[in-house]
């Protein structure tokens, strides 16, 4: 039985029974490349978006612990004056 096997896989059977293999592993690669670069992107937007959430908060606390007057004079440099 694994002689008939094996006689079955010659010349260009054996041949492309290799390339078959040679382009599956190739393509299980690229797939395992790609779901890396996917999940390296997912983490650096993630990390963005942490950062960009903590200056939030810092920005807000630094807001709620100013009374009024600082509020208003801190904000005036955004408003335009109407001439």
């Amino acid at each position: 039985m694994i002689a008939r096997l094996v006689s079955f896989f010659t010349g260009w059977k054996a041949k492309l029974l290799a390339l078959s293999a040679i382009l599956a592993a190739l393509g299980a690669v690229l797939a395992r490349v790609y779901l890396l670069g996917k999940a390296a992107t997912q983490q650096a937007a993630e990390r963005t978006a942490i950062k960009a959430m903590r200056r939030r908060k810092e920005v807000d606390d630094e807001v709620s612990a100013m009374d009024h007057s600082d509020l208003d004079e801190h904000f005036s440099k955004y408003m335009r004056d109407r001439e």
